[in-house]
């Protein structure tokens, strides 16, 4: 009878080769994430038709709505500089957005649901409205008032200070899990019923922002 000894650099050389197989026949590109202002924020080196996982350390002014980061992270064909997309809040409105988000596929990622622009507001009901066949509500809160419904697609707030918020400003903290598809898109937007300054209708905007799940 033979001996059959495998060393640990024969294992180590079967799981190469077995990604060698892999992506014997894709190329390797290197993706550049940028500030705002152009600055080097992260690289990642990826295989053909892949995805690019975006830093979480990109920094933004308190009216600045993050949209995208300009060229496509999925699926990645050449070597890419991407720089954020940005959109600026002018300050006689009020905004209510969350930022663009990116979320690992069955993990969950908690959202700032944000105020920009300059109108003060004393009183504010909102629902917040998401697509349940790719996110799933996990929770809210905020400092500023309650979470009154959490219907299926919907969650709904009512926030009441006392006294006028200096917008820009965060109103609550809002977690998803992503269940969609892989490389699938979702939104999430706001619908305001009632947003009160103290003696005026506020005048707002509203921003639907996307959600981008990736294995």
């Amino acid at each position: 009878m033979v001996a059959l000894t495998i060393s640990a650099g024969m294992l180590t050389a079967a799981i190469l080769t077995r990604k060698e197989r892999l992506f014997r026949d894709k190329m390797e590109y290197t993706v550049i994430f940028n500030d705002v202002e152009g600055n080097e924020l992260a690289v990642r080196k990826v295989y053909e038709d892949s995805f690019a996982e975006p830093p979480d350390n990109l920094v933004l002014d308190v009216n600045q709505v993050f949209l995208d980061w300009g060229n496509p992270l999925y699926p990645v064909r050449s070597d890419t500089i991407c720089s954020p997309s940005i959109s600026n809040i002018s300050d006689g409105i009020n905004v209510f957005f969350v930022n663009t988000q990116y979320i690992k596929e069955k993990k969950s990622k908690k959202f700032q649901w944000r105020l920009g622009g300059q109108v003060a507001l004393t009183e504010l009901e909102a629902e917040l409205l998401y697509n349940p066949k790719s996110l799933e509500f996990k929770k809210a809160s905020s400092s500023l008032g309650r979470v009154y419904s959490t219907e299926k697609g919907i969650v709904g707030f009512t926030l009441n200070t006392g006294e006028a918020l200096n917008a820009p400003c965060e109103l609550a903290d809002i977690e998803f899990k992503a269940i969609g598809n892989a490389f699938t898109f979702s939104e999430v937007a706001f619908n305001v019923n009632i947003a009160y300054t103290d003696s005026t209708h506020a005048t707002y905007e509203r921003l639907k922002s996307r959600v981008f799940i990736y294995k």
